[in-house]
């Protein structure tokens, strides 16, 4: 749906940009997203919540 976050460059963490915001989110399964964070783009990139790591757990 949105396009690669291009600081991260992994094809599972993808975004949608609606007007100065970046929805980020994890695309885990074919039909669930996990959204990581919503981020005013004028703000400083949240590297420590968005770069993959250890798969999470479902809650």
């Amino acid at each position: 749906m949105g396009r690669m976050v291009p600081e991260v460059g992994h094809p599972s963490i993808r975004e949608l940009i609606v007007c100065n915001y970046r929805m980020m989110y994890h695309l885990s399964e074919e039909e669930l997203a996990e959204v990581l964070t919503v981020h005013h783009s004028a703000r400083k990139f949240p590297y420590g919540r968005v770069l993959p790591s250890v798969p999470r757990t479902r809650r």
